[in-house]
């Protein structure tokens, strides 16, 4: 029914869909800001539309901020909240692996998990050899 609204609204450019910039970068508020215009919704109770208008934002946006601000608190709202990637990061491309190359992996963790349980045994055995130490220094200390 939403689209019929639009198209009474708009006419036939109540139809077309709005595709994203991709050449403009996102809008990044500070956290100031966005912890005023949360404080200004629950504050003032005025209507997210209302808020959206004044300041620019989109509703949806508005809403979020103030939901993660109930749940978690200011804090939350004080550091960036970007869901792009930062550019200089890349992303690390997944390999597939053919099923003897799995197999292989496979054995390689195995292999990897039972040198670390010899070394935590090492290492637990170790701790309690410094540990008897340490309370045979303290026996002599008081004789």
């Amino acid at each position: 029914m939403i689209g019929a609204i639009s198209i009474q609204k708009k006419g036939k450019a109540g139809l077309v869909t709005r595709v994203p910039n991709k050449d403009k970068p996102p809008t990044v508020y500070t956290g100031e800001f966005r912890i005023a215009v949360v404080k200004e919704k629950i504050e003032s109770n005025i209507s997210y539309s209302d808020l959206a208008k004044k300041h620019g934002i989109n509703r949806p946006v508005i809403q979020m901020w103030v939901s993660k601000y109930l749940e978690k608190g200011e804090e939350i709202l004080a550091v960036s909240m970007t869901g792009k990637r930062k550019a200089g990061k890349k992303s690390i491309p997944k390999t597939k692996l053919n099923k003897r190359q799995k197999k292989d992996v496979g054995k390689e963790v195995i292999a990897e998990l039972a040198s670390l349980r010899a070394e935590v045994a090492y290492l637990k055995k170790f701790n309690a050899l410094a540990w008897e130490k340490i309370e045979l220094q303290k026996k002599r200390k008081l004789k």
